[in-house]
């Protein structure tokens, strides 16, 4: 399995939110262009780094594996969203 560094990730998540921000800019009510782009590559990489520092939280305290506590919170807490609707 391949491991990326933080540096990696961040690289990553900043293409990625280029690549989403320019595909729904033209959706986009108040804003379009570069501003839209940008803030969007910021907010996608500003959560990337929060929920790898609370996984990252979770493996120092010994709770587990970080990363996968919080795919299983998701898929919990989804579930538990369909049922009650």
């Amino acid at each position: 399995m391949l491991r990326l560094s933080r540096g990696d990730c961040q690289l990553h998540c900043f293409m990625q939110g280029a690549s989403e921000g320019i595909k729904i800019a033209p959706f986009a009510r108040h804003t379009s262009g570069v501003p839209f782009v940008f803030l969007t590559m910021i907010i996608l990489a500003a959560g990337t780094s929060v929920l790898r520092w609370l996984s990252d939280s979770v493996e120092a305290r010994g709770l587990g594996d970080g990363i996968s506590l919080l795919i299983a919170l998701n898929i919990v807490s989804s579930e538990s969203c369909k049922t009650q609707s």
